[in-house]
């Protein structure tokens, strides 16, 4: 059986050097689609999930070069020359998902909506409106965002969409979620998730297995490097520059410490959630929130700092620091010896006073972590955590 779930965010599009290396790849009709639109958010959304598709093909096997559709007779998309290969997407906000199969399959992602009562007597059947008043604020939003994904990934997989009312469809939730039609049990499989304030859904003709969704960087999404190194660096320079200017009490040791950090991203501090969320709540509780903090710094066109006594402003717990944190993973396409390279043209630029000018030893022993200057510590009490751009709050 043939099941991929992938989900990607479209915050790496917002790089000029990204998008346009992404849209030199995709087909002569989503390049029309995208041009037609006037707003960059919704040119994002459409370039990622092309994007998406090109990837999960190559994952599973398939041609990824000169993509050809046919459409159903509700307008949705097949490949041409692909028989015995289904697949959906689906986009809100600022996250795309694809689910592929070799069944009919439906899928839908929505950003977390207000349930006010229009939408729900829109969206609930009769025997659903009830559930409703058992529920209050937050919980009435998700309970409506559930129902919502769960129908349209059922009416996405039989290829009516929305030209079926939704209320017309009754969903049970529990272990193995249950699609009813008329009162009757419908031969489609159904799952959902959670993603950072989306819920998304999935349904598969016949039988639906458990499934892990796969996160993809629509940066480098094949994880060799295809975001290009020059850009990588081009970016690291620039936000380097601009903590400099926040920070000028940075020294060397701090522009080593950034652009490991830029490079090579969080990988290195994770270990158990538990030891993760333990070592969080110590520190936290030693720092006093600050709303004037930025809240989420940018080291490169993948990793940022996520400042903590910012966080905990907002709101943020130890939890949800760590969550972002075990999301991150790591970047692939770097080594220490990437950083040293690029740390010894940085010091052969003149723009550090250098007190290391050859810190190779400390940079590619992989023993060793490079450290803040006592001078940035007393200056401005580091207090963050490294996490990729799309898991920024």
């Amino acid at each position: 059986m043939l099941l991929r779930v992938f989900l990607a965010s479209t915050k790496p599009l917002a790089d000029p050097v990204v998008f346009e290396r992404l849209y030199a790849e995709a087909s002569e009709t989503r390049k029309k689609k995208i041009d037609r639109c006037r707003f960059l958010s919704d040119r994002m959304q459409l370039l990622a999930a092309e994007s998406l598709l090109r990837h999960a093909l190559k994952e599973v096997g398939r041609d990824a070069g000169a993509l050809s559709f046919a459409y159903g007779a509700h307008g949705k998309p097949y490949l041409n020359d692909a028989e015995g290969f289904y697949f959906n997407l689906s986009h809100s906000g600022e996250t795309v998902l694809l689910a592929v199969s070799d069944a009919e399959i439906g899928c839908d992602v929505e950003r977390i909506r207000h349930a006010n009562d229009r939408l729900i007597r829109r969206v609930a059947a009769p025997e659903e409106y009830a559930r409703f008043s058992a529920c209050a604020g937050d919980e009435r939003d998700v309970l409506l965002t559930r129902l919502w994904v769960a129908k349209e990934s059922y009416l996405k997989a039989c290829g009516e969409g929305i030209t079926t009312d939704p209320a017309a469809i009754r969903i049970e939730f529990g272990t193995e979620p249950g699609v009813f039609r008329d009162g009757n049990p419908v031969p489609y499989a159904l799952r959902e998730g959670a993603a950072d304030g989306y819920r998304y859904a999935v349904c598969r003709a016949g039988g639906l297995p458990p499934f892990v969704t796969e996160p993809v960087l629509l940066s480098d999404p094949d994880g060799d490097g295809l975001a290009s190194k020059e850009a990588f660096g081009r970016e690291i320079r620039k936000r380097l520059a601009e903590h400099r200017l926040r920070c000028p009490a940075m020294e060397w040791e701090d522009a080593v410490k950034f652009v490991f950090q830029a490079m090579l991203g969080v990988g290195h501090l994770l270990s158990s959630r538990e030891a993760v969320e333990s070592y969080l709540v110590r520190e936290m509780s030693g720092l006093k929130p600050d709303p004037d903090e930025p809240l989420f710094e940018p080291l490169s066109p993948v990793w940022g700092r996520l400042n903590l006594r910012r966080a905990m402003a907002e709101g943020m717990t130890a939890e949800t620091v760590a969550e972002r944190m075990l999301d991150s993973g790591t970047v692939r396409e770097f080594t220490r010896q990437d950083v040293y390279g690029f740390c010894k043209a940085l010091a052969a630029s003149g723009a550090f006073r250098v007190s290391d000018p050859d810190p190779a030893e400390r940079i590619l022993d992989e023993t060793v972590l490079p450290s803040h200057s006592q001078a940035y510590r007393e200056a401005y009490r580091p207090a963050y955590r490294v996490i990729r751009t799309e898991r920024t709050p």
